[in-house]
């Protein structure tokens, strides 16, 4: 998971000129900086499912939305994860969504009451990033749905979720009459930023 170098401020040399112990406390750092309180950090470098690569991925999307309130929630939600799928696919979206911040619009904060946060534009405009190639209407993603529904703050007017792939026909129909613009084939290259 080389992608997202870029945003983790070359990730790869990181990984394979330092060893582990100098990558945790760059980590710690960085996190630092975010604002993440001590216990938070400690629990998320001493979190089993996320390798050193993963950790500093992460921590370098979070560093690139410098200064976006909220970034201390992303280390929140990451504790949730308990797979190492699950973290890559946390990992990648946090990802994408620090290149959403620094190539397309400045996040006035971050919004991670879901599984994967949400960025704010302005006060009024909520962005969700994922990064899937393809999504179905299924039960899950139903459930995720509303979940999203239940976590967004009460001052969002516009809302758009970023697919980097496609959508079926009725998982648009569906997203779109929850009040979702629906973007598909987004070009967020983390390698850019």
């Amino acid at each position: 998971m080389v992608p997202g170098a870029g945003v983790a401020g070359d990730v790869n040399n990181l990984v394979w000129s330092k060893d582990p112990y100098e990558l945790q406390d760059l980590n710690r750092a960085r996190l630092t900086a975010t604002g993440a309180s001590e216990a938070q950090i400690a629990a998320y470098l001493d979190h089993a499912i996320f390798s050193p690569t993963l950790q500093t991925l992460l921590t370098g999307a979070i560093a690139a939305m410098e200064d976006v309130p909220g970034r201390a929630g992303i280390l929140s939600q990451a504790l949730n994860m308990q797979t190492e799928a699950e973290a890559r696919f946390f990992v990648h979206a946090i990802v994408l969504l620090g290149s959403y911040h620094v190539q397309r619009n400045a996040l006035s904060r971050v919004v991670a009451e879901a599984t994967i946060p949400l960025g704010i534009v302005g006060s009024a405009h909520a962005v969700l990033v994922l990064p899937v190639d393809k999504v179905y209407w299924t039960d899950s993603i139903a459930e995720g749905a509303a979940a999203y529904e239940q976590a967004q703050p009460g001052t969002i007017e516009t809302k758009a979720v970023h697919f980097l792939g496609g959508v079926s026909k009725r998982c648009r129909a569906e997203i779109e009459s929850r009040g979702w613009q629906v973007i598909e084939n987004v070009n967020l290259d983390p390698e850019t930023t």
